[in-house]
């Protein structure tokens, strides 16, 4: 912008300059015009005649001529002038508009960033809460017990979230162990119940193995949370959560 104030200052410098010298050559030549004529008939140079309406007209384009020509030439130089002008202006204003775009697109990506931050930010406490309406349990061993050859391995599950409608309890396919709790029924905050396990064949529970035992719940939504326990040595232990508790 400064560039561009510089230059028009410049430029109307330049164009008065042109209308100082013209108005110099104009007050010159009429002083030497009017000056001349008399001094040439007083030496007889030039004689005096009556003219006619034509021959006024010719002399003056005549006496007149020079002058136009001369006001013509310094209009051709004003013109170029203004022309070098507006186009240096054009380039200038081309060259604010490059900018301009160039700042449009980089507040653009400012904002498709901060958008995606936003929406990033949004799913996050949406499934945090989400997580919250869900239920939760914590698995703990219960011991076991023998009746008839079998053993039975018993697991409390405790619900710690939001009530849980319904649950589904799978057991990981193995040749030890058989599920004898497969589903468990309404349980409120805080609300515990029992997942019993038996042996196959009355082998004993291989303590060196790991068993996975995945609990699907669902709250009042129908919307579901998904929890896996490894179990070894008798110990469940959560190792996988979807959603994650938030």
């Amino acid at each position: 912008m400064f560039e561009e104030t510089t230059q028009t200052r410049r430029y109307d410098e330049d164009g008065t300059k042109l209308e100082s010298l013209g108005l110099k050559i104009t007050k010159i030549y009429f002083i030497l015009l009017f000056a001349g004529i008399p001094l040439l008939y007083y030496f007889g140079v030039l004689q005096l005649a009556p003219m006619s309406l034509n021959e006024v007209g010719d002399f003056l384009a005549g006496a007149f001529g020079p002058l136009a020509i001369c006001w013509l030439v310094l209009g051709f130089f004003q013109q170029g002038r203004e022309l070098r002008h507006s186009v240096q202006a054009l380039q200038l204003q081309a060259k604010e508009l490059q900018n301009s775009v160039e700042q449009q697109k980089e507040m653009v990506g400012i904002t498709e960033k901060q958008l995606k931050l936003d929406i990033a930010v949004r799913e996050d406490q949406t499934l945090a809460s989400r997580s919250r309406e869900l239920p939760f349990f914590q698995l703990r061993g219960g011991g076991s017990s023998a009746t008839g050859g079998r053993r039975t391995y018993k697991f409390t599950a405790k619900n710690v979230g939001a009530a849980s409608l319904s649950s589904t309890v799978a057991l990981e396919d193995n040749p030890d162990l058989q599920l004898q709790t497969e589903n468990l029924s309404y349980l409120s905050s805080e609300q515990e119940q029992q997942i019993q396990i038996t042996n196959i064949d009355d082998r004993k529970l291989d303590i060196s193995k790991e068993y996975k035992l995945t609990l699907e719940s669902k709250n009042i939504r129908e919307q579901v949370r998904r929890q896996e326990f490894i179990i070894k040595n008798g110990v469940p232990v959560l190792s996988d959560c979807d959603p994650e508790l938030g």
